[in-house]
């Protein structure tokens, strides 16, 4: 395995065993200094490993571009929803953003593009 690979393993199950709010800033501080780039398949990955993280990780991302007023709690509550829907439809150019943008692909497409 390269040391690309090994992070992202390793990184998929930290994220696995974080099941505490309190927890997940430190584990985007660790997201944010991935060696290399990202990929939608491992940003799928990591939402089926821990998907409240996964959503954290992308409300964190819409409070910073200001399109995303509510707390970073993991949950997919309406304003959650309604952002994604937009960052999708904006990000990803989907037409079926407001039916799909919780599902592993949409959300691994979003985690990938960390630097948006």
């Amino acid at each position: 395995m390269s040391p690309q690979q090994q992070w992202r393993f390793e990184f998929t199950i930290a994220a696995a065993k974080t099941r505490q709010l309190h927890n997940y800033a430190g584990l985007q501080d660790r997201f944010m200094a991935a060696p290399g780039p990202l990929d939608a398949t491992f940003g799928s990955d990591l939402y089926k490993a821990n998907p409240n993280f996964a959503i954290y990780l992308l409300q964190a991302r819409m409070k910073q571009d200001g399109l995303y007023p509510g707390k970073l709690d993991g949950l997919a509550g309406t304003a959650t929803v309604r952002g994604l829907s937009q960052v999708c439809r904006v990000t990803l150019d989907r037409a079926d953003c407001d039916e799909t943008a919780l599902r592993p692909d949409v959300v691994g497409a979003l985690i990938a593009d960390k630097n948006s």
